[in-house]
Order: C-alpha cells, then sequence, then structure tokens
C-alpha cells in the first residue's frame, strides 16, 4: 500500500490539486492511503473516496494526544503491515519558513519510526535556497531519508544540490505535467477576470485592474483559506469546492490575475499565458520560475 503525505486537508487548493492528480498518478488497484487533517474537505475536493490516516504528532499537545489517545494511535498502527511505500507527491513543503520545515522533518521521522519497512519517495518537490542554517540541515537530513527524489524546477534541482542531496532528478510539478493531457470540453468564455492575492490589494493597484479590464466582471478566488482577507470588498468571492468547480471558472474566465503558484498553473493552462498575470512581484523562487518559463508577465 502507498501512503500519499502533503499538505492535504487545510483547504489550499493548490494543494488538494496535488493530491488529485497523485490519487490519479499512483493509483494501483485503489491501494492508496492519504493523511489528511481533514478527510471530507480532501475527498470532496479530489471527488472521490479513499482510505484516510491523520497527521503524526508535530507539537507537544498533539504528542500528549498520540501518547494517551489509543484510538490515535490506531489509525497508524492498523496499516503498519501494509505500508510499504511513503510518497510526496508534490509541493513547497520545505520552502518559504522554517516552521513548516521543522514540522516536515518531524512528520518524516515519525512515519520512519511508524512504518519502518516502507521506502520514502519525494517526487515533484520544491525547494528553496534562501533558508537557514537550521532549515538547510533539516532538509538535507529529510531528503536523505529518501530512495527516490525528483525537483519541479531548475531552481528547486539546484537548492537541493547545493546540500549536497544525491541522484535528484528534474521532474516538474505534478499539477502542470498532470494538465497538459487533461481533457476537458471547450466552453464559451465569460468576460470575467479572476482575481488571487496573498497580500493587500490597495486602491491603486485595484483602480488599474477595472481600467485594464472595463468591461469584464471581476471575480475574486481564495486558493486558501487566510486569502479571504485580502478581497476587496467591491470584488465578488467565488469559492468552489469541487476540481471541477475550480476548473470551471478557470475556463470560462477570459483573464487571471493571482499570486499564489497554483493559481498560475491552471491559468495558464485554460486561459493562457498572454492573458494571465502574476499580480504583484514573486513572493516565492517558483513563482520566478513559472512565470519565466511560460512568460507570464507581472501586472
Amino acid at each position: 500500500m502507498k501512503l500519499i503525505v502533503g499538505n492535504f486537508g487545510g483547504g489550499n487548493w493548490g494543494d488538494e490539486l496535488i493530491l488529485s492528480f497523485a490519487l490519479e498518478v499512483y493509483s494501483v488497484k485503489n491501494d492508496l492511503l492519504v493523511m489528511t487533517v481533514d478527510p471530507v474537505l480532501s475527498q470532496t475536493f479530489c471527488e472521490k473516496e479513499f482510505q484516510t490516516i491523520p497527521f503524526p504528532p508535530s507539537g507537544i499537545k498533539s504528542l500528549l494526544i498520540f501518547v494517551f489517545d489509543k484510538k490515535y494511535r490506531s489509525e497508524f498502527e492498523e496499516h503498519k503491515l501494509t505500508v510499504d511505500e511513503i510518497i510526496f507527491p508534490g509541493g513547497g513543503l520545505f520552502a518559504i519558513r522554517l516552521w513548516a520545515v521543522i514540522v516536515w522533518a518531524m512528520n518524516i521521522w515519525f512515519l520512519k519510526k511508524l512504518y519502518p519497512n516502507a521506502k520514502i519517495k519525494m517526487h515533484h518537490q520544491g525547494v528553496d535556497k534562501n533558508m537557514s542554517g537550521l532549515g538547510k540541515k533539516l532538509t538535507k537530513w529529510s531528503f536523505a531519508q529518501a530512495s527516490e527524489i525528483s525537483a519541479r524546477d531548475q531552481a528547486s534541482l539546484e537548492a537541493l544540490e547545493g546540500l549536497s542531496v544525491s541522484q535528484v532528478k528534474l521532474d516538474e510539478d505534478i499539477v502542470l505535467k498532470s494538465l497538459k493531457n487533461f481533457k476537458h470540453h471547450e466552453v464559451k468564455k465569460n468576460k470575467t477576470v479572476l482575481l488571487n492575492a496573498l497580500s493587500e490589494i490597495d486602491d491603486d493597484c485595484l483602480k488599474k485592474l477595472k481600467t485594464k479590464f472595463i468591461d469584464c466582471e471581476i471575480l475574486y478566488l481564495p486558493m486558501q483559506p487566510s486569502d479571504k482577507e485580502f478581497r476587496p470588498e467591491a470584488v465578488k468571492l467565488v469559492e468552489p469546492k469541487t476540481r471541477t468547480e475550480l476548473f470551471n471558472l478557470f475556463q470560462q474566465a477570459q483573464f487571471g490575475v493571482g499570486e499564489r503558484l497554483h493559481f498560475l498553473i491552471p491559468g495558464q493552462k485554460f486561459i493562457g499565458s498572454k492573458n494571465c498575470f502574476s499580480l504583484k512581484k514573486p513572493y516565492s523562487e517558483k513563482v520566478v520560475s513559472f512565470c519565466a518559463k511560460f512568460g507570464i508577465k507581472f501586472f
């Protein structure tokens, strides 16, 4: 049985997109187990049912629960003899924030203890070069536990090579790769602009958006719950619940302007590089690499 591990269940549609395609790429006779903090959310978005387990302890509170709650422990122990592969199918788990690196290193340590006979495979990984000393050490240790490693872009490949992580292959983001052969029906375009932000949109920026897309309705698409706080009051909020609903929004839109990588990836696929823009200066190396590769300009 393969255990699929990532930042799943938190309402980040980029991560759930990774999961949705991982279910298609890695599934053989439905032998998948998924680690998610919210099984209902993940299954609803992916439009599939699958076996799930929670995340291992990552702090004092969850560690105490793990020690004293037999039911919590049993969810892991139930699969101890059947999990033979632990697959991380992508995402920027080892990027941007030190705390995220610490948590994922802890997760890998626990998974090795819980499933000692399983091989760890880290595919399509995004890794930043600009990390603290502790972040680099934890990242290097984490990838040293894997039998297979691939990076989703050249910058991530160079970051891993800089940490002396060997035998790293280049294999682009699983969502980007899967969308190349994704079959969909052509639909009529609406006069709409999809907008996404992970930082404040000031009045000048909003005015520029309305001026440039004067005949279009602007729809605000949060790619994770925290994005909602940056929605301008005058802009309509759209909240898809499934992958189909999310892709329909992109297929119907004439333009896309956003910050998050997994907003720009379906934007490039369904809207096109010429009509899809990065809202601001990229917040991460992964967005810089993607925009450069596909010629996506800054708004």
